[in-house]
């Protein structure tokens, strides 16, 4: 399947977390690059060998649970750390739908088949709460030319939704605004 033809049929958001990712022989470990309730897109330093869309794979997955950083106080929030978030590990299978060996880090796509209710509602609370986290964050970003003393808030809001605030503010806030299209566009 070709770039052209991949189509989203469901809200992703951003997710660095690491994945045990099991394809026929191969049992590897992979960094997330985004999850929606419909599936993962991972990378990985090198391109698996043999590998085709629509073999089967099981998945470990590693979601955090994303507090609503907006409602937390300013020493909260500076006093949160994301190794600490509570995280739910889902055990899942699906089908490779999508490689890209073409990057620095090969990419694979994974479809996945039948979750449970529970395990659904649980990605799902993440891309809404990751929604709502940088919607807060470009809000941030947006107010630093107003409120300079938002700066250290902006920095520590990004660094829990995994961005890095050592880059020039211009091109952090092209990041969080293409990551927050993708949680408002199909």
């Amino acid at each position: 399947m070709s770039d052209l033809d991949y189509n989203r049929i469901s809200l992703r958001a951003p997710l660095k977390s690491e994945v045990i990712f099991a394809v026929g022989d191969i049992c590897t470990k992979a960094l997330a690059i985004n999850v929606s309730k419909n599936g993962v897109l991972m990378q990985m330093p090198v391109a698996l060998p043999a590998v085709t869309v629509e073999l089967p794979v099981a998945l470990m997955l590693d979601i955090p649970f994303l507090r609503d950083l907006a409602k937390l106080s300013r020493e909260k929030l500076m006093d949160l750390d994301p190794s600490e978030y509570q995280r739910n590990i889902i055990h899942c299978l699906g089908r490779l739908k999508r490689i890209n060996v073409s990057t620095p880090m090969p990419q694979y796509g994974v479809h996945f088949d039948r979750l449970e209710e529970i395990t659904t509602d649980q990605i799902e609370k993440y891309v809404y709460s990751f929604e709502k986290n940088i919607t807060y964050l470009l809000n941030l970003i947006e107010d630093l030319g107003v409120k300079k003393e938002n700066f250290a808030i902006a920095k520590k809001v990004a660094e829990l939704l995994g961005y890095s605030f050592e880059e020039k503010i211009a091109v952090l806030r092209q990041k969080v605004l293409h990551d927050y299209q993708s949680l408002k566009e199909l």
